[in-house]
């Protein structure tokens, strides 16, 4: 029907077929026309064939015209068992109105293509893209491309209708380029019901507007969003959800994407969704709403390359107990105004290994960034290469909040920073808080690489076990701090090392530092002075790169001495206070006279305050010395060096293996640290507690008593321990572990509560034998101690 000599205008008050029957299809070109149909357009009425038989193939083209109709219909099946058919419709420069319902690629097994170019709009209503075949699912295909400056809009303000692009088995998929527009007043579904396959595909400058996104809305159904440039958002403060209840995946490469109500990866627990962002910008635009990533189902957020996420509010994942979330992210930005939660009450694992992460942007309020928050969540952080974690506006990372579960922060590369503005100034009061509440489980920061910077790192869960593990990682001042790192179970350096930047400022760790895997020491850079206030045990070399460290009055530094001048020290060429106290043992150390050990290298700028002491050793003027038999041990002040004179006696250790081994050379029996005997306990142990090194059922004499020790005046039993020490050992003394010397042996009782740190006082008592036991062994002694 062409109307380009004489205007032609065409009523009908029936329907309009365009290939109606098995046997034959059809086509019908409207050129410069308009045609008004009070009822059905179908196109593909029934026009399925025979297996084996060239489907049909029929076609509607409007060019410059203007349709109108009630209803739309391409594949339907009229009876038959399904529609083998293709529908072909073309608008160009056109308008086409329907007022009820469009069902494209209604019929089992048809193939549907509708394509608006030039100015074409379609003013619709509900509509379908394939269906599927209805109650019987089937391979249904069907295709809109809407390209040039065309323009689809599904419903009104006034008649708001929905748009669901795959249905009941169909695989629907909607082209919006060039400058084209969709617009949908309602909910826009992708694969809507059963086995559906919905798919978006956003190019150039296309825009698609919704009022309610439902990405992957059947439990079965598969969504799929391809967004290489243009825009897509929703309208109001409506959801949007890239997975309802099946599987949604949307990888927005370029362009723009905005939500402006409650968005969701993942709603329910059904779901497998992802949102993968490589390029363009990602905003989700509510105050009142959050980002939710898996709040019950797996989802996964990613961001890589340019891509950027912004939230005008928080970023919530795993909200429910079933909820698995996932965020990794290796380039762009994720930038969240409010608080950040891995782990409400489900499940989330968090991978930052590159680009930056803020949080806190938006506001002063009191909200923060938390890895395992309710009771049961649990939440692991791994941030590596060169991320940049960036909380603002003095907010503090909360790890394990109120939970029970175990969660970790591992950090191996990157950087952790706390502003107190809006990421421009560091410091402030933001801090790293490993434990809150009532959380019984293991809340673990491992520190091993990159830098953290804080103005503290603490606890606030006396019931929890709250873990921090430097193992290469740079901690670093944001500010002065008389608690710098406090209130934690346990402080472990590993192998990695302790590596603290107090950054030009006084800070103090008060917890101790402690030894864990490996043979890691403490390295101090920055100006400013590090004060150290716990009973260390580390076992590594202490390295004063800049500025100064202080061993306040009652601390701990550990000494282990080796082989003849084998031994962790203090190097560097910064400035060391001393008011605290050298424990120095000496685990494996050679007995020769002349043996030497430097304790404080001679570069090192240190100074002796009044209260600084070696148990074990007498002070006379700069130097201490401890007498044991014939072996005398001198400390000088001075030099920092640690020096042995023998007399010419022999050693007691040698003595007593030449009683079990005489004539035997070979360190690997004779050894300090051989266990010839395979009884788990080296020589040295068994020489220190009266053990026979060559017989197994003969080991180490440590023996727990119940019974009233002397320790107060009260006739109730406590626990006690009774420990062989070398025959004439000096008192213990000293608190809250007390010592003694004897034999080149340095016994150290620790007491604890709970296991997680020995800092209990200890009290030494009156002995109690062991019943199985009550004499020593020959060249031994009994002694008792009790814990306060």
């Amino acid at each position: 029907i062409d109307g380009t000599a004489n205007p032609t205008q065409l009523i009908t008050a029936g329907e309009i077929w365009v290939g109606s029957t098995p046997a034959s299809a059809g086509t019908l070109d409207l050129v410069n026309t308009t045609v008004t149909a009070n009822n059905w357009l179908a196109v593909g009425r029934g026009n399925g064939v025979a297996a084996g038989s060239t489907p049909n193939v029929s076609t509607l083209n409007v060019t410059g015209s203007t349709l109108n109709v009630v209803n739309l219909s391409t594949g339907f099946a009229n009876g038959l068992p399904d529609n083998t058919g293709t529908q072909n419709i073309t608008f160009t420069n056109s308008t086409f109105n329907n007022t009820g319902a469009s069902q494209i690629g209604e019929g089992r097994g048809s193939t549907a293509n509708i394509t608006a170019t030039g100015t074409s709009v379609l003013n619709t209503r509900e509509a379908r893209v394939a269906m599927g075949g209805g109650a019987v699912e089937g391979a249904t295909a069907a295709t809109v491309t809407l390209q040039n400056t065309s323009i689809w809009n599904v419903g009104t303000e006034a008649a708001i209708s929905f748009a669901s692009v795959g249905f009941d088995g169909g695989t629907g998929t909607l082209i919006v380029k060039d400058s084209a527009q969709f617009i949908n007043y309602d909910d826009f579904s992708l694969a809507e019901a059963g086995t559906a396959t919905g798919n978006l595909i956003i190019q150039d400058n296309g825009k698609v507007t919704v009022r309610t996104a439902l990405l992957g809305r059947g439990a079965d159904g598969t969504a799929l969003v391809t967004q290489t440039g243009g825009a897509f958002a929703n309208r109001g403060n409506f959801v949007f959800q890239i997975g309802v209840s099946g599987k949604a995946t949307y990888n927005l490469n370029g362009g723009t994407l905005n939500t402006f109500g409650r968005t969701d990866i993942a709603r329910n627990g059904t779901s497998v969704s992802s949102l993968n962002v490589s390029g363009g910008i990602f905003t989700h635009n509510s105050t009142a709403e959050l980002l939710h990533v898996a709040p019950a189902g797996n989802g996964t957020l990613s961001v890589s390359g340019t891509g950027q996420v912004a939230s005008s509010n928080g970023m919530y994942v795993a909200d429910e107990a079933s909820g698995v979330g996932t965020i990794n992210q290796t380039g762009g930005s994720i930038n969240i105004a409010r608080n950040v939660i891995f782990g409400q009450n489900g499940k989330a694992t968090v991978n930052l290994s590159g680009g930056v992460f803020s949080m806190r942007t938006g506001t002063t309020d009191d909200v923060n960034f938390v890895v395992g928050n309710n009771i049961t969540a649990q939440a692991t952080l791994n941030i590596s290469d060169t991320a940049q974690v960036r909380l603002a506006n003095n907010a503090s990372l909360r790890l394990g909040n109120t939970n029970s579960n175990d969660n970790v922060v591992n950090q191996t590369g990157g950087s952790v920073t706390f502003y107190s503005d809006n990421v421009t100034t560091v410091g402030g009061t933001g801090k790293v808080v490993i434990g809150r509440g009532t959380t019984t489980g293991t809340n673990t920061y491992n520190l091993a690489g990159g830098t953290l910077t804080t103005s503290s790192v603490t606890s606030e869960a006396p019931t929890s076990v709250s873990k921090f593990i430097l193992n290469g990682g740079t901690l670093k001042a944001s500010g002065n701090s008389t608690t710098f790192v406090q209130g934690l179970a346990a402080v472990e350096v590993n192998g990695g090392g302790a590596i603290i930047d107090s950054n030009t400022f006084n800070v103090t760790v008060v917890n101790a530092l402690t030894a864990g895997a490996g043979t890691g020491g403490l390295t101090k850079n920055g100006a400013g002075v590090l004060t150290l206030s716990g009973l260390n045990t580390y076992v590594g070399n202490t390295v004063i790169n800049a500025g100064g460290v202080t061993l306040a009055d009652n601390a701990q530094l550990r000494f282990l001495l080796g082989a003849n001048g084998v031994n962790n020290s203090v190097t560097g060429t910064g400035t060391l206070t001393l008011d605290g106290d050298f424990l120095i043992q000496n685990v494996a150390g050679s007995i020769g006279n002349g043996n030497s050990w430097t304790l404080i290298a001679s570069s090192v700028n240190k100074s002796y305050g009044a209260s600084f002491s070696i148990p074990g050793y007498t002070k006379s003027g700069n130097t201490w010395t401890r007498v044991d038999g014939a072996n005398t041990w001198t400390y000088t002040e001075s030099t920092g060096v640690l020096t042995l004179a023998t007399g010419g006696v022999t050693d007691p250790y040698t003595t007593w293996t030449n009683t079990y081994f005489p004539g035997v050379t070979d360190q690997n029996i004779i050894g300090r640290n051989a266990d010839p005997d395979g009884d788990g306990s080296s020589n040295a142990l068994e020489f220190a507690l009266g053990g026979v090194p060559n017989n197994g059922a003969n080991g180490p004499k440590v023996y727990n008593i119940q019974a009233d020790g002397s320790v107060d005046t009260d006739t109730d039993k406590e626990l006690l321990l009774t420990i062989a020490v070398r025959s004439a050992t000096p008192a213990f003394a000293g608190s809250p572990s007390p010592t003694a010397a004897k034999n080149g042996v340095t016994y150290t009782i620790q007491g604890s509560l709970d296991l997680t740190g020995f800092s209990t006082g200890v009290t030494p008592v009156d002995v109690v034998a062991p019943a199985s036991a009550p004499t020593p062994p020959a060249g031994y002694e009994y002694r008792t101690f009790s814990l306060n």
